[in-house]
């Protein structure tokens, strides 16, 4: 956990980004479940009523809907990209700068491909880390925030 939090430190620059990214995933998640809403309330309400004209309100609201979602995916994915290569180009830029400081001595007791292969997993494992575990993380905590708010909402005694 520990070197967890160290390495997520490198975001810390670019909390600006990570916020939006955080909001577009909020969008994304609210967007599929207003969906999912807008069915229910379809069978529900507009089919036994025959309300057409709301019918195609309501479609055209969802499509707008739809296209707000995508737009923010995209957005999404181009920020998780920018923010990613940033705190990686930085994590190791300070790796490499650590190597540099370690002297003569080191690379005496230390073969220069073993330091190397270090230096290479460690920046693989740092890479994978904010490339896959960040915003996967980041985007289900997400969705269980909103969706443990929708349950409470639609009924808190039951939930």
């Amino acid at each position: 956990m520990k070197t967890y939090r160290w390495v997520l430190r490198y975001l810390k620059p670019y909390w600006k980004k990570v916020s939006l990214f955080i909001l577009c995933g909020l969008l994304i998640t609210g967007v599929e479940i207003s969906i999912t809403k807008f069915v229910q309330h379809f069978v529900d309400v507009l089919i036994p009523t025959g309300m057409t004209s709301d019918f195609l309100w309501l479609l055209g609201f969802v499509c707008v809907l739809i296209i707000m979602m995508l737009a923010a995916m995209a957005w999404r994915n181009m920020l998780q990209r920018e923010f990613q290569e940033l705190a990686i180009r930085d994590l190791i830029q300070d790796m490499f700068k650590h190597l540099r400081k370690l002297g003569y001595a080191y690379y005496e007791r230390n073969s220069v491909g073993e330091t190397t292969g270090l230096f290479h997993t460690e920046a693989v494992a740092a890479q994978r880390l904010y490339r896959q575990y960040t915003p996967g993380l980041s985007q289900l905590s997400i969705d269980f925030i909103v969706l443990l708010f929708f349950l409470l909402h639609l009924s808190w005694q039951l939930s």
